[in-house]
Order: C-alpha cells, then structure tokens, then sequence
C-alpha cells in the first residue's frame, strides 16, 4: 500500500510503471469494495482512538487519587481534546464510507473518507500552540 501512496505523491514522474500497479490493484480489490474497505479501517480507527479518549478522560476524573500536578492535568486536557479530534475524524471517515456504500458514490467513499485523516494535524495545530502557551504560563508561575 506504502508503493501506491508515494507513487501519489511524486514518484509518479519518475518511473511510469504505476498505471500498471493501479490496473493490478483494481484486480486484487474491486473498487466498488474500497469503501467498504475504508469503513472497516475507519470503525477500527475510531474504537482506538476513542477507547483512549475514554481512558484519558477517567484519569482526568481521578486527578485526586493519582496525584495530578497541575502540569499533568494539562497535559491529560490536551491528550482528551487530542483524542477526540482523532474519534471526529474516524466519525466522519466512517460517515462519508457509508455514505459511498449507500448511494454508491465510491469516490465519496474512498477519496473523501480518506482525506478526512489529513484534517487531524490541521486541527491540532492550533491546539498545540495553545496548550504550549499554557504550559509555559505554569512553569513561569512555578505551579
């Protein structure tokens, strides 16, 4: 799968063979199957991430018993709101594959609910920076 994907993104212009790689491909998985396939990933993708979330989410409500510093509650706050960008995402992956497989709309169904796993880093930019504000305010403070 690593192949295909750095065929996309740039190796195309160096070595022609990809059309046949891609005709092959077609031949292993039918592409009315790649939504499916896409939803499968996406479903597995979401329980991770969300069983995470879960757990980072009750570590935060027993601060008391485990002792938290007020760093470490920040740093749980910002892997909570990490997590949940990430079970957003697999939701919509997983959303835009149904709806592919429903309507038969495969490219809605494998490029789009694909795509949906770029807008993560895009999303946690600017909650990074703001957790890195944070932070440097409780050091600063000395907390």
């Amino acid at each position: 799968m690593l192949k295909y994907f750095a065929y996309a993104i740039g190796w195309v212009a160096i070595d022609k063979s990809y059309v046949e790689d891609i005709q092959a491909l077609g031949k292993v998985i039918a592409w009315n199957n790649v939504p499916t396939l896409m939803l499968i990933y996406g479903i597995g993708f979401l329980s991770i991430f969300g069983l995470l979330w879960l757990m980072y989410r009750y570590a935060l409500k027993k601060q008391e018993l485990l002792a938290l510093t007020e760093v470490e509650i920040l740093e749980t706050q910002l892997k909570i709101d990490q997590q949940r960008i990430c079970v957003l995402a697999g939701f919509l992956s997983c959303s835009l594959a149904i709806f592919g497989i429903v309507f038969d709309q495969y490219l809605v169904g494998t490029l789009f609910a694909g795509l949906v796993y770029n807008l993560i880093w895009i999303w946690m930019i600017p909650m990074v920076k703001n957790y890195n504000k944070k932070l440097e305010v409780l050091l600063k403070t000395g907390r």
